[in-house]
């Protein structure tokens, strides 16, 4: 009786990782990447007038670092050019 009894409390520890081991569920594999984004403004006047261009698309640009060409993924266009002027009067009266 004693001899069964250890033998069941040296088995106890097996059957508990067991039944643990089965209710693990299976880990999603995790990728990463490392991705640069570089943020490049531009402003484009017309040589005649001085004014700004507005009618450009993304395939009117190309992007060259170290003579080699870049993809431009993202590309968009503000609505108005915008000059701010802050004007500060420091004299005494």
């Amino acid at each position: 009786m004693r001899t069964r009894a250890l033998f069941l409390l040296m088995l106890a520890p097996t059957f508990s990782f067991i039944g643990f081991a089965q209710n693990v569920e299976p880990q999603p594999p995790v990728y990463r990447v490392d991705v640069r984004v570089v943020l490049v403004d531009t402003q484009v006047l017309d040589k005649k007038t001085r004014h700004a261009a507005r009618e450009l698309k993304q395939q009117d640009f190309e992007l060259y670092e170290d003579n080699v060409r870049q993809q431009v993924t993202s590309f968009s266009q503000d609505t108005l050019p915008l000059s701010i002027v802050l004007l500060f009067d420091l004299t005494t009266a």
